[in-house]
């Protein structure tokens, strides 16, 4: 069976705050784009092959619901081997999970909009997903946050450790390309976490450090601290905290700060008209945050830094304490 999830979509997309006019070339693919229509299937009798691999006698490999990139068909079909060691049988079930799920800015910007993609068409066609628990490699539900995440939505899960046949699987198409949003459906996840934890009166501003990390890093980031204590920042290192430490704090916050990473994606706590500012190399043309900060309608701004090294998006970079000045100081003057 073939449900339509939504149709094809035009996005137009606000500039950031503080917009260099030579810099517009840079955000021209984000700003203006056109997502296809996407489809959410029931799918029969797919067999789950080394918890991450789905296969069906009738269409092969189902590789577009569970790999990023697709792989030559023959190099999986030794795979299939190990299903004569045998398998489970489960009636029903949702997959919405791929080779990238796993890590922080995948599983909340792509598998978790993937499941309300399922359940939005679901609910629109009179289909009720109450008997069709989230099939997920237990290796995934070993990251707390997945784990957490789940609970704290109510999300019906199943941890897959075995080889599976699943009478009737639902899968749905990415609801956008890899970088990439629905509008409509990453604010309603956004709605969900926001409801969960609402504070009466958001007042935080938040610096995530990546200090710690081994690559996007600061190199100057000590002489970034004064500044961020003048404007009554905090300084954080998220990946020593639980995730709903890192879920309250997002929730009581204003303002965010950090280098482009994984970390921005926790703006997805953060309540209505928050402001998000990106600190990202003037070499990394990523703009999947400020494109999701945009779908939230929140405020974004960017501030180019100078890479150290030659590792694409992921170098390390300085920043000029000055524009960093100068920058917060524009914020503070908006927001006042």
């Amino acid at each position: 069976m073939k449900f339509t999830s939504h149709l094809a979509f035009n996005i137009n997309r606000k500039l950031p705050k503080n917009i260099v006019p030579t810099d517009v070339q840079k955000f021209e693919n984000e700003v203006h784009c056109e997502l296809g229509a996407r489809f959410t299937f029931i799918k029969k009798n797919v067999f789950i092959v080394e918890s991450k691999y789905l296969f069906q006698f009738k269409e092969g490999f189902l590789q577009k619901y569970c790999l990023v990139l697709p792989r030559n068909p023959l190099q999986l079909l030794p795979k299939l081997l190990l299903l004569l060691f045998g398998f489970q049988n489960k009636q029903r079930g949702i997959w919405v999970t791929d080779n990238w799920s796993k890590e922080y800015y995948h599983w909340f910007a792509d598998a978790l909009c993937r499941y309300y993609q399922i359940k939005s068409t679901c609910d629109e066609n009179g289909l009720s997903t109450h008997d069709y628990p989230l099939l997920i490699p237990e290796k995934y539900v070993q990251k707390a946050y997945i784990r957490e995440s789940l609970n704290l939505l109510g999300i019906k899960y199943l941890p897959v450790s075995t080889n599976q046949r699943v009478h009737e699987l639902i899968v749905t198409d990415h609801p956008a390309f890899c970088g990439g949003y629905y509008p409509p459906l990453i604010n309603k996840l956004h709605e969900r976490f926001r409801t969960l934890f609402a504070s009466p009166n958001p007042t935080r501003k938040i610096f995530i450090s990546r200090e710690k990390s081994s690559i996007r890093r600061i190199e100057n980031e000590a002489s970034l601290y004064p500044i961020l204590q003048q404007f009554g920042y905090e300084v954080h290192y998220f990946e020593a905290y639980s995730f709903q430490l890192q879920m309250e704090l997002m929730s009581q916050s204003i303002s965010l700060i950090s280098s482009h990473g994984a970390g921005l994606i926790n703006m997805l706590f953060m309540p209505e008209k928050s402001s998000v500012v990106e600190l990202i190399s003037n070499q990394n043309n990523n703009n999947c945050y400020y494109a999701l900060a945009t779908d939230l309608q929140f405020n974004y701004y960017y501030l180019h830094g100078n890479p150290t090294q030659e590792k694409g998006q992921n170098s390390n970079i300085v920043i000029d304490v000055n524009a960093f000045t100068a920058l917060l100081l524009s914020l503070e003057n908006q927001t006042v």
